[in-house]
Order: C-alpha cells, then structure tokens, then sequence
C-alpha cells in the first residue's frame, strides 16, 4: 500500500494527469495511443466526483434539489406557474455553460421531462434549442419509474422480456434433457436477474403484478421440470443431438 504526503498532493496529482497515454490491447490487436489519464485506476472514480461535484451547488442556486449518480444528473422543482417553469430553463442553461465550459457534450435523447402526480403539467424546457419531450414511463437506474410512482408498468416491462429470454434459451438447446444442468446455469444468470435486480424499489404489492410475476416463475419451474422428467426417454433429442 503506497500513501501520498499531503504537502506533495498536489504534484503527484499534476503528474497523475500530466504526460500519460495508454493503450488497450486485445489479442494480438492494440488500439491507437490514447491521451488520456489511464482507465482503471483507483483514485478514478474519486477524481470523477470533484470534477462534476461542484456541479451540484450550481444548479442549488435555482432553488432545485439534485441528484447524481456517476455522470447522470436530476433535478427536481415544484412546478406551480410559470416562474416555476422559467426558473427550471435557468437552471439547465447553467447545466449546459458549465458542461461547455469544461468540454463536456450532453446525451440530449437521453434527455427529458418527467412529471410526477396526478396534474401533468405542460412544461417545455429545451437544450441548445432542442424541445425535451414530456414522458410519462422512465428510467431510473435500470428501474422504469411511471408518473404515478406504480410498479405495474415495470412488473410488466420485465416480465415480457424475461418470456423472451426464456424461450430463446428453451430454443438454443440442440438436446434439452442431457444439458439440464447448463439449461439452469443459462436461467439463473440471463433471467433471473431481471426479476431480482432492485426488487426492493419496485416489489409489486397489487395482486395484478403479483400474479404477473409468479406465473412467469411457476411456468418457467414447470418446464424445466418437465425436462428433466424425460430424461432417458427416447425420441426426445434430434438429429443433430449427440444422444440422438
């Protein structure tokens, strides 16, 4: 473990930054010489949120409440006239002179307006011209979030995709029966997540999404156990199948 004087900090930082190249190397194929500071490294992440921490108290200014993760920001403001509305339009031209000032580009289709309530408010807010749509489902962290703040259109959304997985899992296996351990070893780490990755934000609590949720896991338990009952039995593989 290797520890930096304090009254040298500032020069190990300036040579952290200063002068380095890295490439990236896979196989026998190397990539161009990058002059960048080198990815991977520990005090990366810290160096990140000082960059962009001071952006946190800019946007404070206008009277919003900020939230970040990584390089993903959020504001939040009460919209009950239309200062309301200008003062938000403030706050993301401040967003878009800090990020030119720093020579740093914004994602503007990942961009947009999320109302949250009963009252959907027509708010139009633009960057460098370009309207945000207003939406009623959106992202969050992998989770889709709905303007009424229920779970269902989520429950819903990976539900269907975990019956498409499923099924193209079902259908990559040339002999279902003699791999039954690999087929469970596909489930667990391409579908299962989808129904586990933070469950504790979207946790259905209707009946609607709760039977959503368990007839994809009482059916996918039921194919996989008849699988595994025919084992052994014949005609069961095709051609191509080494047991065939």
């Amino acid at each position: 473990m290797a520890f930096v004087d304090p009254s040298s900090r500032d020069t190990w930082l300036q040579n952290f930054f200063t002068g380095r190249t890295y490439r990236t190397k896979l196989g026998a194929h190397v990539s161009d010489i990058a002059q960048w500071c080198c990815t991977g490294s520990g005090i990366g992440p810290l160096l990140f949120l000082i960059y962009v921490n001071e952006l946190i108290d800019i946007l404070e200014k206008f009277g919003l409440k900020v939230k970040m993760f990584a390089d993903d920001a959020k504001m939040y403001l009460r919209i009950t006239d239309d200062t309301d509305v200008a003062q938000l339009q403030q706050a993301v031209d401040a967003l878009i002179n800090w990020a030119n000032m720093w020579q740093l580009s914004i994602s503007v289709n990942k961009c947009c307006v999320f109302n949250v309530g009963r009252v959907i408010c027509n708010v139009s807010v633009n960057i460098n011209g370009v309207i945000l749509p207003a939406v009623e489902h959106t992202r969050n962290l992998r989770v889709l979030i709905s303007s009424d703040l229920s779970p269902s259109f989520h429950v819903g959304e990976i539900a269907a995709k975990a019956h498409k997985r499923a099924a193209l899992i079902h259908k990559a296996f040339v002999c279902r029966d003699a791999n039954i351990g690999l087929l469970l070893r596909a489930y667990l780490v391409y579908v299962r997540h989808l129904l586990e990755f933070n469950s504790v934000i979207w946790s259905p609590h209707t009946v609607k999404d709760i039977i959503i949720i368990y007839s994809f896991i009482k059916n996918s338990t039921i194919n996989v156990y008849k699988m595994h009952t025919r084992t052994g039995q014949k005609g069961k593989c095709s051609n191509n199948c080494p047991n065939g």
